[in-house]
């Protein structure tokens, strides 16, 4: 076998990083789907302690059930293709192939949808960047045709008079936030959280003046 084809069948392993020995049933599941579908000389069950002593890239699928640790922080950085145990289930149940991204996703809960900004304060906007991906989806600076939600802290914007023009969903933050609450360790979709308790309000960001005579009372 040549050495490119072997370099082939590295890019198709998948590692899943141990946390102290600790294997959750998501972990287990996503595990054994795998192996059904592949061999298991190209899976495998690496500790955090091998992943920390990474020096690059090494092109392999890194599953992490937690994505807050050393571990996970330094796959990151070096720019590994990193996805949770729920990445791997949703996409073996639904027959899609696992997200090609640059960032981590930890689930597919805004899979297949992509997210604008508008009226936002930065901090705001980059935690509701950051958790998009994070689901799953994508993320647009510019209101294009792809655009599929506006996430809107007020009405008046450019982006929010053309979205409301080609009636696309105008949602507020809380939507985003809500929706990563509840996909924390279930297939949760964004379409399980009612779209209409967080629409943006139509005077949301308005102030709203009165002029004439007061009547007696009023």
């Amino acid at each position: 076998m040549s050495k490119d084809k072997d370099k082939d069948k590295e890019s198709f392993i998948v590692k899943f990083v141990e946390s102290k020995g600790q294997k959750t049933e998501c972990v287990v599941k996503a595990y054994e789907a795998v192996l059904e579908l592949q061999s298991e000389k190209y899976l495998k069950t690496i500790d955090e302690d091998v992943v920390l002593h990474m020096d690059h890239n090494d092109k392999s699928l890194f599953v992490f059930s937690s994505f807050t640790t050393p571990a996970f922080l330094h796959c990151k950085k070096l720019g590994c293709r990193v996805v949770s145990p729920l990445v791997v289930l949703y996409c073996l149940q639904h027959q899609h192939c696992v997200p090609k991204a640059e960032t981590p996703v930890y689930n597919m809960a805004m899979a297949g949808i992509t997210v604008s900004c508008t009226s936002l304060d930065k901090e705001t906007r980059m935690e509701v960047m950051d958790l998009v991906q994070l689901m799953g989806g994508r993320v647009y600076l510019d209101l294009n045709v792809s655009v599929t939600h506006l996430i809107a802290g007020e009405v008046g914007s450019k982006k929010y008079v053309v979205a409301a023009s080609l009636g696309k969903p105008i949602l507020l933050p809380a939507w985003v936030k809500a929706c990563w609450e509840k996909s924390q360790d279930s297939l949760f979709r964004y379409t399980d959280l009612p779209i209409e308790d967080y629409l943006c309000p139509v005077l949301r960001g308005c102030t709203v003046c009165v002029t004439g005579p007061l009547q007696h009372g009023a």
